[in-house]
């Protein structure tokens, strides 16, 4: 296989380059025929040539193999959960929430606090939008919902998450540099889509928690060629206040009750 990034430099000298995604390299150096041309990748054992060998066409090809650490490698298949991955050679991590399951702690799979797991990612409040990225503060960062900016990404003064987890096919994140297309923001971005063709598939679900009822699915019109998503749901405090809910209440106000006992009013 092609090996992308790789190192390559003349021994005892200031030149040098990487390869390309197809493997390949290529940068000029003054004639010298006691050259030595080092190739280097972490993870592979480092090769030496002359670089006389690289002057006569057809240039040949060069064979790293793995470097033998003594032991067995340890393979991660799964970080926190399944779903999350590494891409762009580590530049963004990606949520694949389709496949992605509940955390301890929660009763479904939710894309802002999934986030708040990962390094560089922190929640000081505890609530679900006030995301830190790398020190940053919650409205430096940017929230992206199909391409468009979400400024009010949580209910209940940010304690509850306002996506559907399950109409979300997949979420990049961000913590570190990012294209210009990003702009806008100098923190974090948070790239959210569903999927990418709806009318491939048809589903349908239904749940119940102690926040809310939820319907969501895909649907299939006109023999496949147009796919609708939809997503629903209804708060149930209205009628039911559960214990989470209370517990989220109590977060909220807490504020409100201190003040009030300290001018000498106990809360109603």
């Amino acid at each position: 296989m092609p090996l992308a990034y790789a190192n390559v430099y003349v021994k005892k000298s200031q030149k040098g380059t990487v390869t390309q995604d197809d493997g390949s390299f290529s940068f000029s150096i003054p004639e010298n025929g006691q050259a030595t041309l080092v190739v280097s990748y972490i993870g592979y054992e480092e090769q030496t040539f002359p670089i006389t060998i690289f002057t006569k066409k057809p240039c040949r090809s060069i064979t790293l193999e793995y470097l033998d650490y003594g032991e067995n490698f340890i393979v991660v298949t799964d970080y926190l959960t399944s779903g999350i991955q590494k891409n762009d050679n580590g530049g963004h991590t990606n949520i694949q929430v389709n496949k992605m399951g509940a955390l301890p702690g929660l009763v479904e799979p939710d894309v802002l606090k999934t986030i708040q797991f990962l390094p560089g990612v922190t929640a000081p409040d505890g609530t679900a939008s006030g995301i830190c990225i790398r020190g940053g503060t919650p409205d430096q960062n940017l929230i992206l919902w199909e391409d468009i900016p979400i400024y009010h990404a949580a209910h209940y003064f940010g304690s509850i998450s306002a996506f559907s987890p399950y109409i979300i096919s997949e979420a990049k994140v961000f913590r570190g540099g990012f294209g210009a297309e990003y702009g806008g923001r100098i923190s974090g971005i948070i790239d959210l889509s569903s999927d990418v063709n709806p009318y491939s598939k048809r589903n349908f679900g239904a749940g119940f928690n102690f926040l809310n009822t939820f319907t969501h699915g895909q649907l299939q019109l006109l023999d496949k060629k147009i796919g609708v998503v939809y997503s629903v749901r209804r708060s149930v405090s209205d009628w039911w206040e559960s214990p989470t809910f209370e517990n989220f209440s109590t977060k909220v106000k807490q504020g409100v009750i201190l003040q009030n006992v300290r001018g000498g009013e106990l809360p109603h």
